[in-house]
């Protein structure tokens, strides 16, 4: 097949979440003996030299790219709100170059499949649609809208809630109206893949999670009594889960366990992070090897509380056999049963109750973590995942 991948960044230097999926999915089109082409916007954000994209990307058969800024302007969104009934999170994203761009390459070439990786790549779907006789599909890296309608439903101030609430119906209405032109869907989350399935009865859903490689890792000694978070802090559920936790969740732990030990890491990390002054935790930030990190801890925690999709890092960290304890939003998405490969707890009592449970009777942390590695292994092991996109892809173009 010769397949074209959109992507509304280029997944080199990989560390969070969506540019892991990305990268790996374009392997596994690669390695399964596709013809692929892979065409995205370079972001100022995320930004990667030639270099970098030749380097990484070069199983692929062609990378073409478009630079564009995407950072929020507080003029064109204030422009936005009081001029526009679209979504300002995806009118960042549109670049008639970018457009131009797609389309020229779709004339020249015989697509069987156009793949949109995430809804910021969607805007140009329509267009794309009109330009050649393929089939379309969209894969659905979360619920944009549900993340946003629920840091609305979470803030405080109330002019702030407002706007993002604004933001998260517009959203939903962009994101309903774009995916009406996918033929079929790839969903990592079985939640996202229920509920795209009532909206889009007529098209093809299929749920295909991300794909770890369950080779053996090597024994790390662990920090005693050690707890730790990983996770980009340039995702604002990130920094909002981690700040209910340092206030509200590791005051309690401190007060069973006075020996327990925090370390954080994670690339952009705020200020307030950094210069905090919080009781035996160490603010590490960025870290080269993330398994590495993850190992070296006895729990991860996942305090999510408005996110959608599945945590890329919680499957990693159960396949290298780590301890995690999240809340059910950290955990949404993933086929693990609380206190059997996953520890799942909602409130800040109960949560860091948990963690002082674990930290104290270690046989039971080591017993969820063994059986949670052997359940990344049998749910997420890579050739398994491998096969059933190239098994959906022919079943689409049939």
């Amino acid at each position: 097949m010769k397949i074209l991948v959109i992507g509304n960044r280029i997944p080199v230097k990989a560390k969070d979440g969506g540019a892991l999926a990305t990268k790996q999915m374009l392997q596994i089109l690669a390695e399964n003996g596709n013809t692929v082409d892979f065409i995205s916007l370079n972001t100022l954000k995320h930004f990667a030299s030639d270099n970098e994209i030749f380097s990484e990307l070069h199983f692929l058969n062609k990378v073409k790219f478009c630079t564009i800024d995407t950072s929020l302007k507080p003029y064109a969104a204030l422009k936005n709100l009081l001029f526009s009934s679209k979504s300002y999170n995806l009118e960042r994203f549109y670049s008639q170059e970018f457009l131009s761009l797609i389309l020229g390459e779709i004339k020249k070439e015989k697509y069987d499949i156009v793949q949109f990786e995430g809804l910021f790549s969607t805007p140009y779907i329509q267009e794309i649609k009109r330009a050649g006789n393929f089939k379309l599909v969209v894969r659905t890296h979360n619920i944009e809208a549900n993340i946003w309608s629920l840091l609305a439903s979470k803030e405080k101030n109330k002019i702030k809630s407002w706007y993002l609430g604004k933001m998260a119906k517009r959203l939903r209405q962009e994101e309903l109206k774009l995916y009406r032109f996918a033929d079929g869907f790839m969903h990592i989350a079985d939640t996202d893949k229920q509920f795209f399935e009532e909206q889009f009865p007529d098209s093809i859903h299929t749920l295909i999670g991300y794909g770890i490689n369950p080779a053996p890792q090597n024994e790390i000694v662990k920090i005693e009594n050690s707890v730790c978070h990983i996770g980009s802090m340039e995702w604002q559920p990130n920094v909002e889960g981690l700040q209910w936790f340092l206030k509200e969740v590791w005051p309690l732990v401190l007060s069973k366990e006075k020996d327990a030990k925090m370390y954080i890491a994670g690339k952009a990390m705020p200020e307030e992070f950094t210069r905090g002054t919080w009781q035996n935790v160490s603010v590490i930030g960025e870290v080269e090897n993330a398994a590495h990190f993850m190992q070296q801890h006895e729990i991860l925690v996942v305090p999510l509380h408005s996110a959608s999709g599945i945590r890329i890092k919680t499957i990693e960290a159960i396949a290298l056999g780590v301890c995690v304890i999240s809340t059910p939003v950290g955990a949404q998405g993933l086929p693990l049963q609380h206190g059997k490969e996953i520890w799942i707890e909602n409130t800040a009592t109960k949560f860091a109750d948990a963690i002082v449970t674990l930290l104290q009777n270690k046989q039971i942390a080591k017993e969820i973590a063994s059986q949670g590695m052997a359940k990344a292994e049998e749910e997420f092991a890579l050739l398994s995942i491998s096969e059933k996109i190239q098994s959906f892809y022919q079943s689409l173009l049939s």
